[in-house]
């Protein structure tokens, strides 16, 4: 028996068809004729309603084939919930080393698992809407070098965005049962994990942010997260370190310096609940976009040669920077 899980990709054009390395193997394609092929069967139509039809039809699509057999319904069911739940798993964190490439606000929107003998449909509809650095959802393009770079960062990624099994749960990013509400994030395991894994969890709760301070805040916390020894002298401290480590000439540190205090100026007002003069709401979205630009920086640095530093603790995160830059 074949069964497909399928879904629609927004916001991303890519030259040519393409498979993520990690299994399951999940293929995107972007050519008419294959997707028209893929779906044209009338008792998918039927079961998924024409206007998730016509978003299949009209948009690049991600898919998976398998192969199982089941005993039962009750059987195909959850294994149903497991395929569709690897697949969110995977395209997602594609989308998260996407971001790792460039700025963009490329989105997964409905996931379906299809029996294609039995004919039976189960949906899933995440909610997660990543939004650009601006906070708008665009189209972006990505050529074939920038696609074979995140295919290849993919697994990085996926190291430090898994969720850790809870010991009273089976496999905490699967659903319980069909048609329910799964909160998963009530269960997120951040605050035990090593400063990558938070930074990438805050990053992406800064994406999933079209309000540009909350998406700022979030996004310097994810800084914090990678690079902070205490909570004295905050701003201060994050400011010197993280144009040091991402290195360059004394201009382009300096830039990335102010570029944060800009950030924390509209974070602090945020949190706090001032007023934004006219002068900083008009700055919002260059500020957005230019920390989002340095965060991204600092993660692939780190991730890339200073990787040890994941997990330091206060003190030997201290004794490391000194190290490394002041002496």
């Amino acid at each position: 028996m074949n069964q497909f899980v399928i879904g629609d990709i927004h916001g991303f054009g890519f030259e040519g068809n393409f498979k993520l390395q990690e299994e399951p193997d999940i293929n995107f394609i972007n050519d008419s004729t294959e997707i028209d092929e893929l779906i044209k069967d009338p008792n998918f139509l039927v079961s998924i309603g024409n206007i998730a039809y016509s978003q299949l039809s009209a948009k690049n699509l991600h898919f998976s084939m398998n192969r199982l057999e089941f005993k039962d319904k009750s059987e195909s069911e959850k294994q149903a919930l497991t395929l569709i739940a690897l697949q969110k798993f995977h395209t997602q964190t594609f989308l998260t080393t996407l971001w790792l490439i460039k700025d963009n606000s490329v989105n997964t929107n409905n996931f379906f698992w299809w029996d294609y003998e039995t004919k039976h449909v189960i949906g899933d509809f995440p909610k997660i809407l990543f939004s650009n650095s601006k906070g708008e959802y665009i189209d972006t393009t990505f050529s074939a070098e920038e696609i074979k770079q995140a295919l290849e960062l993919q697994k990085t990624v996926i190291k430090y965005t898994s969720n850790r099994k809870h010991d009273n749960e089976e496999n905490p990013s699967i659903g319980a049962e069909l048609s329910a509400i799964n909160n998963f994030s009530k269960r997120n395991s951040v605050f035990d994990d090593d400063r990558i894994s938070r930074a990438f969890k805050m990053t992406i709760s800064a994406r999933s942010q079209s309000f540009l301070p909350a998406k700022i805040a979030s996004y310097i916390s994810a800084i914090e997260a990678l690079i902070s020894s205490n909570r004295e002298s905050l701003s201060m401290q994050v400011s010197e370190r993280v144009p040091k480590v991402i290195g360059g000439s004394l201009e382009e540190k300096l830039v990335i310096h102010d570029k944060l205090k800009d950030a924390y100026n509209i974070r602090s007002k945020y949190v706090h609940g001032d007023k934004f003069p006219e002068k900083v709401a008009k700055r919002l979205e260059e500020v957005s976009e230019d920390i989002d630009g340095v965060l991204r920086s600092l993660l692939i640095k780190i991730i890339n040669n200073y990787e040890e530093i994941k997990d330091y603790n206060e003190n030997t995160m201290t004794k490391w920077y000194k190290e490394t830059f002041m002496f």
